[in-house]
């Protein structure tokens, strides 16, 4: 049989009573049972009643027509379900994709993780910019001030000198009081 060949599965093929005609697959061992077992019991049979109840609102859906896919979390196991209706019955394929769920959620909580520490990234370099534009805000007014004053400094002493009514030591933009003459030739640079 085919499912022989698919790891954690099981199928079983039922007729319009319900009745398991033919079985197989590694699940039915984990589950206790051998496919000769399985063969000619009710689907009803084979599960406990929460189990059955569950099923039998599957398998009632399939004999309506409908193609049925769902997933049936366990203590053990996380069954991936596919149900099909057939001309006189219906095929029921479980599959165990609890390494697949594993996997998936590992996956899920890396992505989690890393998108939180991308995050956290890009908000510290926002942070980091605004500090620093804050930083460079306060300190470019104080630095184009004092490198003005340190410009205009030397020229302030040279022309001071030029007019010869101030005094070097105290010639300065701050200091310059004295003459008129002085405080005129500053302003016009």
């Amino acid at each position: 049989m085919l499912v022989d060949n698919l790891p954690a599965c099981a199928v079983a093929l039922f007729d319009s009573n319900l009745r398991i005609v033919r079985a197989g697959g590694e699940l039915l061992e984990r589950w206790g049972f051998h496919h000769d077992e399985v063969e000619g019991r009710l689907l009803r049979e084979m599960f406990l009643p929460s189990k059955a109840a569950w099923l039998s609102g599957l398998v009632s859906k399939v004999m309506a027509g409908e193609t049925i896919r769902a997933e049936y979390p366990q203590e053990q196991m996380h069954l991936h379900v596919v149900a099909k209706p057939t001309n006189d019955g219906g095929v029921i394929l479980m599959r165990d994709i609890r390494d697949v769920a594993d996997a998936q959620a590992q996956r899920f909580t890396q992505e989690l993780r890393s998108t939180e520490a991308r995050k956290d990234g890009e908000i510290n370099l926002l942070k980091n910019q605004m500090a620093e534009r804050i930083l460079h805000e306060f300190r470019n007014p104080l630095a184009s001030v004092a490198s003005s004053a340190e410009s205009l400094s030397p020229v302030f002493l040279k022309r001071c000198r030029k007019i010869g009514g101030a005094n070097i030591s105290t010639a300065s933009p701050t200091k310059c009081t004295g003459s008129p003459a002085c405080w005129t030739t500053y302003w016009r640079l």
